[in-house]
Formats: structure tokens, C-alpha cells, sequence
């Protein structure tokens, strides 16, 4: 393609060719004057909001730069000096980078170039849109700000190993968890500080840690001796065409200390624990046998066996026999206690019905209801048969929620007993009409030695253990036990068990 004015020709083949379709171009004759402009000069003109009858061909481009350096241009006066030193073969080449005169921020480069070997000569203006690629600059400009700040700030130290071992870069958390100046640590090797691999193995493990993320912990040694415990998330990154270990670093002193506190008082109470259950369990049998012999005799002679009995010593008989006979309830309740919560205790499993226990416990209890006028329904779903559980203990839970129903529930009261099954389930509830218990008190239900009333201790009897074992012994079969309660209009304990 050749000029209008000038026999001259301007690149177009190849990479040049396709640069010059994308940006503006204008051709000035050694004089500055634009003797050829490219369809796109117009539009970088307008684009400028500048007057595009001012730079059209024919018009001194040199003459405008020298207007604008006269109204203390300093870029303008820079820019017709590199046009003319271009011109007159001062320059073989000369580029010139600006901002916009638009209100939209726009940057560019401007490249002038020689169109000839000839002094002076025409040139070639190329106007190369700069503002993706400064945009794009600006974003990574950023983005490393953002990174450097964080890398700064952070609360671990962060640190960054050459494959030598040696420290590349590191942060000021990581100078102080180690005792050193910022400018200290970069003289370091990692086994400067690292009390718990060898030399070889540390080099060995920076080489073969790749795409591998590593988390471990270890002992770190500090500037005056002192040993602190650090976790270390370890992975492989590339940094300036290098290959670096980056480790952040945390130190767990702290957290490592409250865990031996917690393990030391752990199995100071196992211990404890343990010693207790001994101690139950020694003193429970020492008791049982003299109790033994204290009701086996008292029940004897009641029998008459021994010679008749007045009225007073058959009181104090009764009273004897069944102030043993609590104890040894109490015994028998603390032994299973320790045992369950010692895990000495085991199930006895075996298929049984359902009905047929719960016929048999209300059986046993009926007695009970009878002498206080309360009335028992049962209602069983007809879904419920055999079970496999131990059934010894199912009784033991059936009875005490039972017992316990008629003895909390005034003369003429209603106690009903219901099973039905959910699924894989079987849910069993003991609801009564009796005293009801505080919403306050039900968090105690459960717990072992823990008394809601003193007063209805005393009044209503029992081993306050009864109910800490129906709960183990439901947990036991996998199951949960719960009550609702109002008081004065009575609870329901409900608990469940695995068909």
C-alpha cells in the first residue's frame, strides 16, 4: 500500500500486517505534515473527542504537538522532539506512551518509526491500544498487593524453602514464632530449626513432595534454645520458574499443653473411677452377708419358729426385716450400677414375647395397685410378638417404671400401659395420674444418687438408683428414655427398644 504524496511502501504481510489492521496510523512527510491516514485514525480521533477536520490528511501534526508544548505540554514537547530526531535520523526508532484525552480511560503507545533510509524522511505513526493490557497489569498489580498482605498479616508463619533447604522468603509471624529477625531467617536451613528429621531426611522430603500436601506435626527449636510444638501444612509451588516448599506454621504449644492436662486428668478420673467401683463393690459384698443373716433370722422368727411373739417384738421384727430388706435393694442396685458403668455388665439375649412379660410384671405389681383402689389397663398392638433382648433386665425395667407409677399415684388413680411398634422399634410408655414431677426436677430423673425431694424420699421409700438403671439398661439395648410430666396430673415414661 503506498501514500498519495510519497513513493513510499508500508509493511503489510505477516505479524506487522496484522498489527497495523488493529491499531491507528497515520504517515507524515518529513515536514509533520499527515500526508496518510488508516480508516481507524478517524476513529481514535473521535473516540479522543478531538476534531477530526484538525487531524485529517493534509493538516501539520508536528505544528499541533508544538501548540500543545507551548501551553506547557511537557508529553507534547516529548513527543514533536522523538518525531523529529526519527525524521532527521537521530532516532532509528522512538516510542512514546500516553493516556487518553477522552473522558474514558484509555492508554496507548505510540510507535514511530522511519519509512526510509533517506535524511530527513517520511514516518509512520502507529497508535497501539495499551488499555487491556494495563487493565490486566493493574489486576496482577493488585492481586500481589492483596497476596503480599496476606502473606504479611497472617497469624501462622508462613514460610517459603528453596530445594537447598535454605529459607527463600518468610513472613514476620514465622520470624517470631522462631525468636529471629525477618532479615535473621532468610540466612536459615530448615534444620536450622527443625529438631525432629535429620539433615538428609528434610532435603529428602522437600524433593519428594510434588503435588503432595503434607500435614504434620513437629518440634521447632527457637533462636535461644527453647522448644515450641508446631502442626505444618507443607505443598509444592512454583514461584518465579522455581520450585519452592511452602509451609504454613502454626504453633500448638499451647493446645499441646491443655491436651496433657486433659489426659492427665483423664486418667486421674478412670482411676478414680475405677477405685470406686472396687471400693462398691468390696463393701457391698462384706454387707450383704450379715444383712443376709440379719433378715434370714428376723424372718424366722417371725414365722414363730422360735417361741411365740408379742405384739412389740413382732413391730420390731417387721421393722428389722424390712429395713434389711432395703438395704440389700440398695446394695443390689449399687452393685449393678458399678458394674454397668465399669462395663463388667453383659446382656443375656434371648427371644421372649412381649405380652406375656408385660402380663407377668403386671402380675407381680397387681397386688400393689390393689391396695391403693388403681386401676391398670394395658393395650399392646397386635403387631408385637417375640423380641431378642435379655430378659431378665426388660422385666427390671418394666417393673420399676410400673412400681413406681403405683406408688407415686393416689388411692383411686389410673395407670396405663401401652406397646406399640414403630417401624424397627418398639415403644413402651407407663402413663399415671399421680403427684407429677417439676420441670425443673426432670434433668435428675436419671442420674444416679440424685434426690428431687428429700420429703417424698422419705415419704414414698426406694434406693433413688432405680431409674439410673433403667436407663443404662435401655442404652444397653440401644435404646432412649424419656418422661413427660405436669404437675399434678401425673407422667409418662416412654422408652424404646430395638424389635
Amino acid at each position: 500500500m503506498s501514500s498519495k504524496n510519497e513513493n513510499f511502501s508500508i509493511p503489510v504481510s505477516g505479524q506487522d500486517a496484522r498489527e497495523y489492521c488493529e491499531d491507528s496510523i497515520v504517515v507524515l512527510s518529513p515536514e509533520g505534515i499527515i500526508t496518510y491516514a488508516y480508516e481507524n485514525w478517524q476513529e481514535l480521533i473521535e473516540n479522543n473527542y478531538l476534531d477530526p477536520k484538525r487531524y485529517a490528511e493534509g493538516t501539520d501534526y508536528l505544528k499541533i504537538c508544538d501548540e500543545a508544548s507551548i501551553k506547557e505540554s511537557e508529553a507534547a514537547a516529548a513527543l514533536a522532539k522523538g518525531i523529529r530526531d526519527v525524521i532527521n535520523g537521530k532516532m532509528k526508532k522512538f516510542k512514546f506512551q500516553f493516556s487518553s484525552h477522552g473522558p474514558d480511560e484509555k492508554h496507548c503507545i505510540l510507535k514511530i518509526q522511519p519509512l526510509s533510509q533517506n535524511c530527513p524522511t517520511s514516518v509512520i505513526l502507529q497508535y497501539v491500544d495499551i488499555t487491556q493490557k494495563k487493565e490486566k497489569e493493574k489486576r496482577i498489580e493488585d492481586e500481589i498487593s492483596t497476596w503480599r498482605m496476606l502473606f504479611e498479616q497472617s497469624l501462622d508463619g508462613l514460610v517459603l524453602i528453596d530445594q537447598n533447604g535454605k529459607v527463600f522468603k518468610a513472613n514476620q509471624k514465622f520470624a517470631e514464632m522462631l525468636g529471629y529477625s525477618l532479615e535473621e531467617t532468610h540466612e536459615l536451613h530448615i534444620w536450622d530449626w527443625d529438631t525432629f528429621f535429620s539433615r538428609e531426611h528434610l532435603l529428602d522430603m522437600i524433593k519428594r513432595t510434588g503435588n503432595k500436601k503434607i500435614i504434620t506435626e513437629t518440634c521447632h527449636r527457637r533462636k535461644d534454645g527453647s522448644l515450641i510444638n508446631v502442626e505444618i501444612h507443607g505443598s509444592s509451588v512454583i514461584f518465579e520458574e522455581n520450585k519452592f516448599s511452602f509451609c504454613v506454621c502454626r504453633d500448638i504449644t499451647d493446645r499441646k499443653q491443655a491436651e496433657e492436662i486433659l489426659l492427665h486428668a483423664k486418667l486421674i478420673a478412670e482411676s478414680a473411677n475405677r477405685s470406686k467401683g472396687e471400693f462398691l463393690a468390696t463393701i457391698s459384698h462384706e454387707l450383704r452377708t450379715p444383712l443376709n443373716s440379719i433378715i434370714g433370722f428376723s424372718d424366722m422368727m417371725l414365722t414363730g419358729t422360735a417361741g411365740n411373739l408379742n405384739e412389740k417384738q413382732t413391730k420390731y421384727l417387721y421393722n428389722i426385716s424390712n429395713s434389711g430388706q432395703h438395704l440389700l435393694a440398695l446394695i443390689n442396685d449399687i452393685l449393678d450400677l458399678s458394674k454397668v458403668e465399669a462395663g463388667k455388665m453383659e446382656l443375656d439375649l434371648e427371644y421372649f414375647s412381649i405380652p406375656d412379660v408385660i402380663k407377668q410384671v403386671q402380675a407381680i405389681t397387681e397386688p400393689l395397685a390393689l391396695k391403693k383402689n388403681i386401676d391398670i389397663d394395658v393395650i399392646i398392638d397386635p403387631e408385637i410378638d417375640s423380641i431378642k433382648a435379655d430378659r431378665t433386665k426388660f422385666c427390671q425395667i418394666l417393673y420399676n417404671l410400673i412400681s413406681n407409677a403405683i406408688k407415686f399415684t393416689p388411692d383411686k388413680g389410673h395407670i396405663e400401659i401401652t406397646a406399640k411398634r414403630i417401624g424397627n422399634i418398639i415403644e413402651i410408655s407407663v402413663k399415671d395420674t399421680g403427684i407429677g414431677i417439676a420441670m425443673n426436677d426432670l434433668n435428675k430423673l436419671f442420674q444416679p444418687f440424685k434426690q428431687i425431694n428429700p420429703y417424698m424420699t422419705r415419704q414414698y421409700g426406694g434406693t433413688g438408683l432405680g431409674l439410673a438403671l433403667v436407663k443404662k439398661y435401655v442404652e444397653m439395648h440401644g435404646g432412649k428414655i424419656w418422661v413427660i410430666s405436669e404437675v399434678g396430673k401425673g407422667s409418662k415414661f416412654t422408652f424404646t427398644i430395638r424389635y
